[in-house]
């Protein structure tokens, strides 16, 4: 696989991210219990550092590509 291939493959994996992210976001605006809404920061604070390391190494292999 070349490296061209595989960044455009994390770039898709970020976008997959981001719209995860946005779907967090919008169910924390609803979660009425604070336990709910610790549990959503979570979730988002894990998938917000999953989405710059896959923007990090898109960017690494498109350099390398």
């Amino acid at each position: 696989m070349d490296y061209k291939t595989w960044a455009e493959e994390y770039v898709t994996d970020s976008k997959t991210l981001r719209t995860s992210i946005n779907k967090e976001k919008e169910r924390l605006r609803r979660a009425k219990r604070f336990e709910e809404q610790q549990a959503i920061n979570r979730r988002i604070q894990i998938l917000r550092s999953m989405y710059h390391e896959s923007v990090l190494t898109a960017s690494l292999l498109m350099e390398r590509g």
